[in-house]
């Protein structure tokens, strides 16, 4: 069912590509995932299809992609924009994002798409993985 409506939800980063085009699709995108029960079946009941994945190596459990013509911009927790440094977000960040459903048809396929309207980035995990410091083997 489609309707106006909006949800808040809060999940884990996964293959984000907020600003440059990911190669295989050549869209904007990021998985969001390790997504709650209640947003699952929130999401569900809007008709957005929520994808499950067992023992992922990147632990997104139920996770929705969500993808985009334009650039998806994050901001933090105060408002901050990251445009320009979103390369620095990586997989394990935890971010609060307003999707809002929309209605899709193309060859053929048809179904309702998560859309990003908001996504705020709660706890930074950075996308350099760190250096290979004094506390870390280089094997």
């Amino acid at each position: 069912m489609i309707s106006n409506e909006t949800v808040t939800v809060r999940g884990v980063i996964a293959f984000p590509s907020f600003e440059t085009p990911d190669r295989f699709s050549d869209k904007f995108q990021v998985d969001i995932g390790n997504l709650s029960q209640a947003a699952v079946e929130k999401l569900e009941e809007l008709g957005v299809d929520v994808k499950s994945v067992e023992d992922d190596t990147y632990g997104r459990g139920s996770y929705i992609r969500c993808r985009s013509k334009w650039p998806i911009v994050p901001v933090d927790a105060s408002g901050n924009s990251f445009e320009g440094t979103t390369n620095t977000i990586g997989y394990g960040s935890v971010a609060r994002v307003t999707i809002k459903p929309y209605p899709y048809s193309i060859g053929g396929k048809s179904g309702v798409s998560p859309k990003i309207t908001t996504i705020v980035i709660e706890e930074l995990v950075s996308a350099t993985g760190g250096d290979a410091g004094e506390n870390n083997d280089v094997l």
